[in-house]
């Protein structure tokens, strides 16, 4: 169980990442900077395909290490049928969709490199509400996820809970007139060492993208972090 925790610990720090990146289409690089402006050091890259799917992402870690994860996508009559996930260089991971009759996923099967399954989500809809019911490979639930979309289907609202009904995480998010992200919140259980409440706040310009990140820290901590683009 202690793995699964950190996995969906994970979901914090890669939620809001997804969030942004999904609404981009041009290559960036995420650095971050002092209160001035003035840079300290790198911290993400993202890199797109013509169709706004990412198949690059790297993170710099503070040891001037970095991670590189690259995509690849089967998309059949406009459906993402499966995802590859290369972690530097070699083959990591696997993602395989299922639809409804609707056209909705119905399912995501994740395998490892060795094609075994790793976990098996199960996607229903009510209403604005999304469930996603996530099990293991042994077909054990250990987690459930309530998506919340507003009417012009952004998501609003992201809550994590364990199999036993305690909530492991909770996201919230809000946009402008221009259904661009400007604020989102993130928690975690304090039982489960949850610091409070995160803030991320985001400048927008005038093509909907954002330039500045700020991130406030329940402690009094503040980050700053600006957005660099290049066309793809």
């Amino acid at each position: 169980m202690k793995s699964r925790i950190f996995v969906l610990f994970l979901f914090i720090i890669l939620g809001i990442s997804n969030v942004i990146a999904d609404s981009i289409y041009s290559n960036y690089t995420k650095w971050e900077v002092d209160s001035k402006g003035k840079k300290k050091g790198k911290s993400e890259y993202f890199e797109f395909d013509k169709y706004g799917n990412t198949i690059k992402r790297i993170q710099y870690l503070s040891n001037n290490t970095q991670l590189t994860d690259s995509f690849s996508y089967v998309i059949i009559e406009g459906k993402l049928i499966e995802k590859l996930n290369f972690h530097n260089n070699s083959l990591f991971c696997r993602k395989v969709y299922k639809y409804n009759t609707f056209g909705k996923i119905e399912s995501i099967t994740d395998f490892d490199k060795n094609s075994i399954r790793e976990n098996f989500e199960k996607h229903s809809y009510i209403g604005f509400s999304e469930i996603i019911e996530n099990f293991t490979e042994k077909m054990d639930l250990y987690s459930i996820d309530t998506l919340v979309y507003n009417e012009k289907n952004l998501l609003i609202s992201h809550t994590q809970y364990l199999s036993d009904g305690d909530w492991f995480t909770r996201h919230n998010y809000e946009y402008n007139d221009k259904n661009n992200l400007i604020k989102s919140q993130s928690e975690a259980n304090p039982e489960f060492d949850g610091i409070g409440i995160v803030e991320y706040f985001y400048e927008i310009n005038i093509e909907g993208k954002p330039t500045k990140e700020i991130v406030k820290f329940p402690d009094g901590m503040i980050e700053y972090y600006i957005y660099e683009y290049s066309k793809i």
